[in-house]
């Protein structure tokens, strides 16, 4: 059996470039998730257990990162993607507090009020605080 060397110096060259990039670029990515959820386990924690309260028959309303925990209740709308009627007719709300693109179609003139204008059109429509985890999130119920 021949063996043709240059090719297969350009075969491990690539190889190990490869190796080298992936490990550099991608591996660092890849594990700041998990090292994320490890570092702040107890925070998380403490989301889940405030989600946890809302009883598991009734509609909610979530912003987008709550709904994937949500996702086992029967009836659940994304608040960036439902209708203002759809968002009314459910018995809880569940806002993050610093996500500002969720309720930007709340904001007016185009500031970057929509967080605020939809907790107040909430306590007009006669929502009333129901949980909260300062700084994080807070729950409205009906």
């Amino acid at each position: 059996m021949k063996i043709n060397w240059k090719k297969l110096a350009v075969l491990i060259t690539a190889t190990v470039v490869s190796a080298v990039f992936f490990c550099t670029t991608i591996l660092p990515v890849g594990l700041r998730y998990p090292i994320r959820a490890v570092q702040y386990y107890d925070h998380y924690e403490s989301i889940r257990g405030v989600l946890d309260t809302i009883p598991e028959d009734a509609s909610v309303t979530a912003t987008t990162f709550y709904t994937t925990y949500l996702s086992q209740r029967e009836l659940l709308y994304d608040v960036r993607y439902c209708s203002e009627e759809h968002l009314l007719e459910t018995d809880y709300v569940v806002l993050s507090v610093n996500s500002n693109s969720d309720c930007s179609k709340y904001a007016t003139e185009g500031m970057n009020n929509g967080y605020e204008n939809l907790v107040y059109m909430l306590e007009e429509r006669g929502y009333e605080k129901y949980e909260e985890l300062d700084g994080v999130l807070v729950v409205f119920e009906k």
